[in-house]
């Protein structure tokens, strides 16, 4: 999906009812995604960086953050479709949170993603277009919301900063890239007031395209201060039943701005 910026899979087991949450308010933050895809032609590199800040929102948050410009890098050129679309988001968008750090919905969402619309028509329309618009506009309120926060989600981490060292089973869904569940362990482990995840996954996801085997791994770097994920790596492999391999790893990070 042109607009969904590779959603990630998504843990099913429920998260501690307690979550720590408390990012640092009414300070500017830096969110850094870089993504390298492979489908055998080459490695190609994305960038975005984002700002973003939290402020209180009654009794949770509120996320507004904006692309910069200045800072979006496709390997591929200055005139593909992943710059346009960044473009699109350079116009603040704010993400509400509860208490926990969970989102609850995209404000205005609707002109948000009407603005990546019109960069996916462009001036002038072809069938490749007018496909992804169709799964553009199909596209469901929450799916919508999830693909505006972008990877904010990636590094709202508290329900599971206070996991315990050990080892468990788990199981995700495939997110947007398909149908399916992946299944697998995850480690955590403790380094001072950071709290590290480790999954390794697997399983068969189905999509527009046919079945594909998916192995996945993710790492979490989380701060129990803040319930913040300093960093999230996530390396996927699918191997379609029909032929062809994909190959991408996702880096978010999020630091302090530096004025």
């Amino acid at each position: 999906m042109p607009a969904l910026w590779l959603l990630p899979a998504t843990l099913l087991v429920a998260s501690p009812a307690f979550a720590r949450f408390a990012p640092p308010v009414g300070r500017d933050l830096l969110l850094v995604r870089v993504e390298v895809r492979d489908d055998g032609e080459g490695p190609r590199t994305l960038r975005a960086v984002r700002r973003v800040r939290f402020e209180r929102d009654g009794r949770g948050y509120l996320a507004v953050m904006a692309v910069d410009p200045a800072r979006v890098d496709d390997s591929k050129g200055a005139l593909s479709p992943y710059v346009a679309l960044a473009h699109a988001l350079v116009a603040p968008i704010a993400v509400e949170l509860d208490a926990a750090g969970q989102m609850v919905r995209v404000r205005d969402a609707d002109a948000a993603w009407a603005r990546l619309r019109a960069v996916i028509a462009g001036p002038s329309p072809d069938a490749a277009r007018a496909a992804a618009l169709r799964v553009h506009d199909a596209t469901g309120a929450a799916e919508r919301d999830a693909a505006l926060a972008g990877p904010l989600l990636a590094v709202l981490a508290a329900g599971d900063a206070d996991h315990a060292p050990g080892v468990r089973e788990v199981s995700l869904s495939a997110g947007a890239t398909g149908t399916g569940t992946l299944a697998g362990t995850e480690r955590t482990a403790r380094q001072g007031d950071r709290t590290v995840l480790e999954v390794d996954a697997s399983g068969t996801v189905d999509t527009a395209k046919g079945a594909s085997e998916v192995t996945l791994f993710r790492r979490r770097t989380i701060d129990r201060g803040t319930g913040l994920s300093l960093e999230t790596v996530e390396k996927r492999t699918a191997t379609a039943t029909a032929g062809g391999v994909l190959r991408n790893e996702v880096t978010v990070t999020i630091k302090p701005a530096v004025s």
